[in-house]
C-alpha cells in the first residue's frame, strides 16, 4: 500500500521542527498521521484494508506508549471503528 502523508513534505517538516519532542514520539505523529492520510484517500482499495487495519491499530499503541494519556480520546476508538467497520463497506 502506498503510505499517503497527512499533510504532505510540509507536515513532514513541521513534526521534524517542533520543539520538545523526543524521536520516538515525532516517529509516533508519522505513523498516525501516515494511516490517517491513507483513511481519508479518496479511494481505498479493499485488498489493501487488512494491512490498513494493522497500520491503525500499530499506530494507536504507539500513541499509547509514547504520547500523553490524553491524546487518546473518542476521535482514536472511532478511527477503529471506521477502518474495521465502516470502510470495506465502500473500498473498490
Amino acid at each position: 500500500m502506498c503510505q499517503r502523508p497527512f499533510a504532505g513534505p510540509f507536515g513532514t517538516a513541521l513534526i521534524d521542527s517542533m520543539q520538545g519532542l523526543g524521536g520516538q514520539q515525532r516517529f509516533t505523529f508519522m505513523r498516525l498521521f501516515q494511516v490517517i492520510g491513507d483513511i481519508w484517500h479518496k479511494q481505498v482499495v479493499k485488498s489493501e484494508i487488512p494491512e490498513l487495519q494493522l497500520r491503525l491499530v500499530e499506530a494507536i499503541c504507539l500513541c499509547e506508549l509514547h504520547l500523553p494519556a490524553l491524546m487518546a480520546d473518542i476521535k482514536m476508538h472511532q478511527s477503529l471503528h471506521i477502518v474495521f467497520r465502516q470502510l470495506r463497506n465502500f473500498g473498490e
